[in-house]
């Protein structure tokens, strides 16, 4: 059996099943397709409530979804998160002009240049100590800066992250076609419920404007 480098066969199988009843949902809806029969083992089957087959869908969907979840729990930390702060610290060392990977205080020690949050919506780059007993000297090398240069260099790191690597088609891929497919399903009904809404709003302020 293929399997995706670094997904186990049955987060893969799981994965194949979401994609699948995702991508059947999505094709339904944007079609407009319409069941009205029904062939089973050579039987048409006339289907008086064709809403049902649509419903049997959505709960295939829902237990695909929920196992593709289960299974990518189990494995783990995907390294994704790793990957984006690791792009995240390399773009604030470039903008602060710092070129080494360890920052080393007066007594020799090297510590790791990490970015870390502060208080509030500020974040720093900063050389972090492996030990903060009476030997450390504490941080070094500080640099603050603040959350829209945060956001926007998360921002890219992640697409970076999506572009140059397998890791967002692999494990994020199934998760952004389900959401999709349950925009795509809920858009209709919350389109009618927004317009009932609004027409008695308007209904009630026409009856007390009298």
């Amino acid at each position: 059996m293929s399997t995706v480098k670094g997904m186990s066969p049955d987060l893969l199988r799981q994965r194949r099943n979401l994609i699948g009843a995702s991508l059947a949902l999505l094709f339904l809806e944007f079609a407009g397709a319409k069941f009205t029969r029904l062939s089973l083992l050579g039987t048409e089957i006339q289907l008086d409530r064709p809403g049902a087959v649509i419903f049997t869908i959505w709960v295939i969907w829902a237990y695909f979804l929920l196992r593709y979840l289960q299974y990518l729990k189990a494995e783990g930390d995907l390294g994704i998160a790793a990957a984006v702060t690791d792009r995240v610290t390399m773009y604030a060392k470039r903008r602060y002009n710092v070129s080494s990977d360890h920052e080393q205080d007066v007594y020799g020690q090297t510590y790791p240049i990490v970015v870390e949050r502060t208080t509030g919506f500020r974040w720093r780059l900063v050389g972090k100590p492996f030990d903060f007993g009476a030997a450390s000297t504490g941080e070094v090398r500080l640099m603050s800066f603040g959350f829209a240069l945060w956001a926007f260099w998360n921002i890219r790191a992640f697409t970076h992250v999506c572009i140059t690597t397998t890791k967002a088609t692999d494990f994020l891929l199934p998760i952004v076609l389900s959401a999709a497919a349950l925009i795509a399903g809920a858009w209709p009904i919350f389109w009618n419920f927004s317009k009932l809404v609004w027409k008695v709003a308007t209904q009630f302020v026409v009856l007390f404007a009298e």
